[in-house]
């Protein structure tokens, strides 16, 4: 565990609102970047884009410690784009802080070594809950937390989306001049906090609209299959195609399916979904529900069809604004509150007695 406490990190804080960090303290944070996994006993919580992420022990808190991957001496356009992105993170996450983003605590930045440092969100990714479930939490450290796996119940996902439309709209409004762009938006960039209270991370690949203009254009197409617009793919940037990505997430939370699966026919979830979409039935939206949510009621999950189905418009001039979809979520949380309350009311009567 690094013995230096938060304050005295603090003094030679060079970004405002972010820490600085040596080599040496994360080394000793990480028990020298044990590569074992959480769960046998090791500090690697996974693997990104980016690079490996550790648990670390700083003393005043748990932290998600990623490292940015070496990249192949002599390439050095692979070299620069890892720096700006590295870069495009610090920015973005000490200039936006939200309650559903994800806090960048600190950073370590030398030629040879790059890394980020985030408060720790044990319940790790969205991709990774709907996949193979939730830690059940049992405690607030990573050592007395149980290995057993629970799903998410319909009424967290609907909290779950609720959750990064805020995260989202906030980003897309905070400046009004340059309107920020997260371009990654899909499940993997969702981390669910011990709560599960969703926020929004990764930040590599974010870029500002340029004042008074609703739009950018760009000649390299970067993000994640399965997410990406139609006209991204002309080079058009707008915030409109985080809308898109966000739709595709509120399908993963429906069907608990992933965006793209080479095992499935349609391979891609929009594709798959669109048909039953189109049709509006709710017999028919059923079949393509995740029975791992449990009941949901009819009013929630076709209220939730019928976003996902506008955000993930091919169009891009009648697809909505996350914005103005932020709304109509929480007040498709509101109705649905009392439906959930609802809900269990009936399961604790029908409950047998012992």
């Amino acid at each position: 565990m690094s013995s230096r406490t938060s304050n005295e990190v603090a003094r030679e804080n060079d970004v405002a609102g972010c820490l600085h960090f040596t080599y040496e303290e994360l080394k000793e944070a990480t028990d020298g970047f044990n590569m074992k996994p959480l769960n046998l006993g090791g500090r690697k919580l996974g693997e990104g884009g980016f690079g490996p992420v550790f648990l670390g022990k700083l003393k005043f808190t748990e932290v998600a410690i990623k490292i940015l991957r070496n990249v192949p001496k002599g390439d050095k356009a692979a070299a620069t784009l890892a720096t700006e992105q590295f870069l495009t993170e610090v920015k973005v996450l000490t200039r936006f802080r939200h309650p559903n983003l994800v806090t960048l605590i600190g950073f370590s930045n030398s030629a040879n070594w790059k890394c980020l440092i985030y408060e720790y969100l044990p319940n790790g990714t969205l991709e990774d809950a709907l996949e193979i479930g939730l830690q059940n939490p049992s405690g607030n450290t990573a050592e007395n937390r149980s290995n057993k796996r629970i799903s998410l119940p319909w009424m967290c996902r609907l909290s779950i989306a609720t959750d990064t439309a805020r995260g989202l709209a906030y980003l897309h409004t905070a400046d009004k001049k340059n309107q920020l762009v997260h371009r990654d938006v899909k499940s993997a960039n969702v981390l669910l906090d011990l709560s599960f209270r969703a926020k929004v991370g990764d930040f590599g690949l974010a870029r500002p609209l340029e004042e008074d203009k609703d739009e950018r254009k760009t000649v390299r197409v970067v993000g994640t299959s399965g997410y990406i617009p139609p006209e991204y793919y002309r080079g058009v940037i707008t915030t409109k195609m985080d809308t898109f990505g966000f739709g595709v997430i509120l399908l993963e939370l429906i069907s608990g399916m992933p965006s793209y699966d080479p095992r499935r026919t349609p391979k891609d979830l929009i594709t798959y979904m669109e048909g039953d979409m189109d049709k509006g039935n709710p017999s028919i939206l059923c079949t393509k529900v995740d029975e791992h949510a449990g009941d949901w009621p009819s009013e929630s999950f076709v209220g939730l069809f019928t976003i996902a189905k506008d955000c993930v418009e091919p169009k891009l001039e009648p697809r909505p604004e996350i914005a103005h979809i932020f709304p109509k979520l929480e007040d498709l949380m509101t109705n649905s509150a009392t439906l959930y309350t609802e809900q269990e009311n009936y399961k604790h009567q029908r409950k047998p007695l012992q």
